[in-house]
Protein backbone atom coordinates (compact mmCIF):
# COMPACT_ATOMS: atom_id res chain seq x y z
CA UNK A 1 0.00 0.00 0.00
CA UNK A 2 2.90 2.18 0.75
CA UNK A 3 4.47 1.72 -2.25
CA UNK A 4 1.37 2.71 -4.50
CA UNK A 5 0.80 5.56 -2.35
CA UNK A 6 4.12 6.77 -3.04
CA UNK A 7 3.96 5.81 -6.69
CA UNK A 8 2.00 8.63 -8.22
CA UNK A 9 3.58 11.40 -6.63
CA UNK A 10 6.84 9.92 -8.13
CA UNK A 11 5.83 9.71 -11.69
CA UNK A 12 3.82 13.24 -11.53
CA UNK A 13 7.21 14.41 -10.09
CA UNK A 14 9.31 12.46 -13.37
CA UNK A 15 7.28 13.65 -15.53
CA UNK A 16 7.31 17.30 -14.51
CA UNK A 17 10.95 17.63 -14.73
CA UNK A 18 11.45 15.17 -17.76
CA UNK A 19 9.08 17.51 -20.08
CA UNK A 20 9.02 20.55 -18.44
CA UNK A 21 5.69 20.70 -17.42
CA UNK A 22 4.54 23.47 -15.33
CA UNK A 23 8.13 25.34 -16.17
CA UNK A 24 9.24 24.23 -12.72
CA UNK A 25 12.95 25.26 -13.69
CA UNK A 26 11.89 28.62 -13.67
CA UNK A 27 10.09 29.16 -10.60
CA UNK A 28 12.76 27.08 -8.54
CA UNK A 29 15.47 29.47 -10.22
CA UNK A 30 12.81 32.51 -9.60
CA UNK A 31 12.41 31.62 -5.73
CA UNK A 32 16.30 31.03 -5.26
CA UNK A 33 16.80 34.33 -6.78
CA UNK A 34 14.40 35.67 -4.66
CA UNK A 35 15.62 34.13 -1.57
CA UNK A 36 19.23 35.49 -2.22
CA UNK A 37 18.95 38.81 -2.75
CA UNK A 38 16.42 39.87 0.45
CA UNK A 39 19.21 38.17 2.21
CA UNK A 40 21.80 40.16 1.08
CA UNK A 41 19.63 43.39 1.41
CA UNK A 42 18.84 42.35 4.85
CA UNK A 43 22.74 41.95 5.39
CA UNK A 44 23.36 45.20 4.03
CA UNK A 45 20.95 46.81 6.70
CA UNK A 46 22.33 44.86 9.33
CA UNK A 47 25.99 46.05 8.49
CA UNK A 48 24.88 49.64 8.21
CA UNK A 49 22.98 49.48 11.48
CA UNK A 50 24.88 47.40 14.07
CA UNK A 51 22.19 45.34 14.58
CA UNK A 52 22.05 41.48 13.46
CA UNK A 53 19.83 39.99 15.87
CA UNK A 54 16.86 42.58 14.97
CA UNK A 55 18.03 42.56 11.33
CA UNK A 56 17.35 38.64 11.74
CA UNK A 57 14.05 38.57 12.81
CA UNK A 58 12.84 41.33 10.94
CA UNK A 59 14.13 38.99 7.96
CA UNK A 60 12.27 36.16 9.27
CA UNK A 61 9.01 37.95 10.27
CA UNK A 62 9.42 39.88 6.59
CA UNK A 63 9.72 37.39 3.98
CA UNK A 64 9.84 34.14 5.30
CA UNK A 65 6.73 31.77 4.50
CA UNK A 66 3.70 31.61 6.63
CA UNK A 67 3.58 28.42 6.56
CA UNK A 68 7.34 27.67 6.26
CA UNK A 69 6.33 25.31 3.19
CA UNK A 70 8.63 27.37 0.80
CA UNK A 71 11.40 29.41 2.44
CA UNK A 72 11.24 28.38 6.34
CA UNK A 73 13.89 27.23 8.78
CA UNK A 74 16.65 27.60 5.27
CA UNK A 75 15.78 31.17 4.76
CA UNK A 76 16.01 32.04 8.56
CA UNK A 77 19.38 30.36 8.83
CA UNK A 78 20.68 32.24 5.76
CA UNK A 79 19.16 35.24 6.63
CA UNK A 80 21.12 34.63 9.92
CA UNK A 81 24.53 34.09 8.50
CA UNK A 82 24.52 36.87 6.27
CA UNK A 83 23.12 39.10 8.92
CA UNK A 84 26.20 38.66 11.49
CA UNK A 85 28.67 38.07 8.50
CA UNK A 86 28.09 41.93 7.39
CA UNK A 87 28.10 42.92 11.14
CA UNK A 88 31.47 41.44 11.53
CA UNK A 89 32.37 42.93 8.62
CA UNK A 90 31.06 46.32 9.04
CA UNK A 91 33.07 46.68 12.41
CA UNK A 92 31.84 49.48 14.73
CA UNK A 93 30.92 52.21 12.12
CA UNK A 94 27.10 52.35 12.63
CA UNK A 95 24.48 55.10 10.11
CA UNK A 96 23.81 55.96 13.72
CA UNK A 97 25.85 58.44 15.34
CA UNK A 98 24.63 58.17 18.66
CA UNK A 99 24.87 54.36 18.97
CA UNK A 100 28.66 53.28 19.84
Amino acid sequence: MLVAALLVPTTVGIAVLRYRLYEIDRLISRTVSWAVVTALLVAVFAGATNTPLACTLMAIELFAAQNGALLGVGFATYAAIACHVAWLISGKSSIYSAQR
